[in-house]
């Protein structure tokens, strides 16, 4: 388990970096406004979520309609609201 969790501490802090040192990169070249990229990157968050729900077979443990569907509206609202900025 310990090795997992090591895993897991260096992928979110691999992450974090590559998010970072990218934003500070891209962000200088890029010269559409940033109001049209957000609900893009907010609705590419929202595939791959479910993706990877998908993929984990996160879904088909829950056993429950409504916790899916309100897993799935979550999503959604999550997107809109993102987008909504």
């Amino acid at each position: 388990m310990e090795k997992y969790k090591k895993r897991g501490y260096a992928e979110i802090i691999s992450a974090v970096s590559i998010w970072g040192i990218n934003s500070g990169i891209i962000v200088k070249k890029i010269t559409t406004p940033a109001f049209y990229l957000y609900p893009v990157a907010s609705l590419f968050g929202l595939i791959m979520v479910t993706l990877a729900l998908f993929k984990n077979r996160t879904l088909s443990q829950i056993k429950s309609v409504d916790r899916k569907l309100t897993l799935v509206i979550v999503e959604v609202l999550i997107f809109l609201n993102n987008g909504s900025f």
